[in-house]
């Protein structure tokens, strides 16, 4: 296993403890919207990036959610993707995102930083999606 050095990510799902159940919709080979629920107050998000070289979900991290959104800088796997690429994909605004959750971690490479959505659950279970009350 890889050794990441992490660096927090202060965005709306940063701190959330018991952050669970993702569904990941991938539209096309670029945007990426991840759905998450946080499991104490019954709210539900979606994160949506933008420009997306890669993503990963993983269960081996098991991080004990001090903190559970992160930023890797001088990430291995954009280094990777560079070293592959022979130097032809521009990865200057590259981040490396990591998003830990009950069921395990996802990793994301984008060239923009993603928007973050609510989504409002009524008692009688059904959702409607918020504005953007995330940094973009």
């Amino acid at each position: 296993m890889e050794r990441y050095s992490l660096t927090a990510w202060q965005c709306e799902l940063y701190r959330i403890l018991h952050l669970a159940n993702p569904v990941v919709h991938s539209w096309n080979s670029r945007i990426l919207e991840i759905a998450l629920e946080d499991l104490d107050d019954k709210r539900k998000y979606v994160v949506q990036f933008t420009d997306v070289l890669g993503y990963r979900f993983e269960t081996h991290f098991y991080l004990q959610r001090l903190m559970n959104t992160f930023k890797v800088p001088n990430s291995p796997w954009i280094e990777d993707m560079l070293r592959k690429s022979g130097g032809v994909e521009d990865l200057q605004t590259a981040q490396h995102y990591l998003i830990s959750t009950m069921n395990g971690e996802f990793e994301v490479v984008a060239k923009e930083e993603p928007s973050i959505h609510t989504i409002a659950i009524s008692p009688n279970g059904s959702s409607e999606r918020g504005q953007d009350d995330g940094e973009s």
